[in-house]
């Protein structure tokens, strides 16, 4: 009997599940007839409705949704260095997803849009007409939008520490910073500086916890 991933509300691949499992978390209301399913053996996707008649009548048999006559969206997503990648189909993406090239996090905006939202919103909408011609859109807006420019890094950070680490909304851990490189002789000082500019390296992306140290992007 095959298996089966399906896609939930916040774009999250789940799986493997059987057909049954499937059939009773549709009957359950767990699910609803317009989820996406892949078929790991044919990595193909379908809807679960398409997937639960197909095989009622053939057997459990897998076929590929009909072809449209309207043509496909496609859309950018936003690399690790915030870079446009793409264009690629919904199901194209899908795929990414389950590789774990893209999150369901992940900055995609649809190819000729000028709205960057996460994969995951994208998904709540289905495919229904799509738009041609490849334009490469802008690079997506930071996910922060307060983030500190590399300028006010470098003043703050030979002015005062603890200010720097202020800017991100952790004057606290900077203080904390102070009394340990002190209390240490100065041999915390380099560690100090270290979680300093990862902090602001990841700020770029994303806000940071008020004692996150040394975070990643």
């Amino acid at each position: 009997m095959g298996t089966y991933q399906f896609i939930d509300s916040e774009g999250n691949s789940i799986g493997p599940v059987s057909l049954d499992t499937l059939r009773k978390m549709r009957q359950a209301g767990h699910l609803g007839g317009h989820t996406q399913i892949l078929d790991e053996a044919t990595k193909r996707f379908l809807r679960l409705d398409q997937l639960l008649g197909v095989a009622a009548t053939e057997g459990a048999t897998v076929l590929p949704p009909p072809p449209s006559s309207a043509k496909t969206k496609r859309y950018f997503f936003a690399d690790t260095n915030n870079t446009p990648v793409g264009p690629f189909t919904i199901e194209e993406l899908q795929r990414q997803l389950i590789d774990k090239k893209i999150r369901a996090e992940t900055q995609i905006i649809e190819e000729g849009g000028t709205v960057w939202q996460p994969y995951a919103n994208v998904m709540m909408d289905r495919l229904r007409e799509g738009t041609g011609g490849a334009v490469v859109p802008p690079p997506p807006p930071s996910s922060n939008p307060k983030e500190t420019s590399l300028g006010g890094a470098i003043l703050w950070f030979f002015f005062c520490l603890p200010l720097g680490f202020m800017q991100w909304n952790q004057a606290a851990k900077g203080w904390v910073w102070v009394i340990i490189t002190i209390v240490s002789g100065g041999l915390a000082g380099l560690v100090a500086v270290v979680d300093y500019w990862m902090c602001f390296s990841a700020q770029q992306k994303r806000k940071l916890g008020e004692w996150e140290f040394f975070p990643r992007k």
